[in-house]
């Protein structure tokens, strides 16, 4: 076997919750993610949509091997891992707003107090690089927007979840 085959293999074992979940399985994540308290199976039931509890607790015993769902004295959490692309967001009430959004915020408010303090002597170029960081970081919030939105439009995170962007 050739050494950059198997560094792809290894490179696709990725344990992203976003990319090994689909379908019911990654919307009861979804769930559980946005919770802001641990939910029990019928709660997830009906949130989920489920017609039994047993689904919603087939989907929670897959997502505990998997290692993304713990089991607490009242209900069950989500656990988020590091490397996966919702460590690139932040849950704030029921909306999913991506990290990057916040600094493309203060960057974009300290480019314009900048403009409106030195406006007779500009230095272009810490406008220039002031800028450049700004159209960097609102570019990653924007791709990380379309890329949760991406997901949400193949069916496959729950209603109940919200990007910045759009409430489902």
């Amino acid at each position: 076997m050739a050494l950059g085959t198997n560094r792809f293999a290894r490179a696709k074992v990725f344990k992203d919750p976003i990319f090994n979940l689909s379908g019911s399985t990654l919307h009861v994540y979804m769930i559980l993610l946005t919770s802001k308290k641990p939910l029990g199976i019928r709660e997830i039931q009906r949130i989920a949509g489920f017609k039994s509890p047993n689904s919603a607790r087939h989907h929670i015993e897959k997502l505990m091997e998997l290692g993304y769902v713990l089991r607490t004295r009242d209900g069950y959490i989500a656990v988020k891992p590091r490397s996966s692309l919702l460590s690139a967001f932040v849950v704030l009430r029921d909306y999913l707003i991506p990290r990057t959004l916040f600094y493309a915020l203060a960057t974009t408010i300290f480019l314009i107090a900048y403009l409106l303090l030195k406006i007779p002597n500009v230095d272009w170029y810490s406008l220039m690089f002031i800028a450049a960081i700004n159209i960097l970081l609102w570019k990653d919030s924007i791709v990380l927007l379309n890329r949760m939105n991406q997901i949400k439009k193949a069916g496959i995170a729950s209603r109940e979840v919200k990007t910045f962007s759009k409430t489902y």
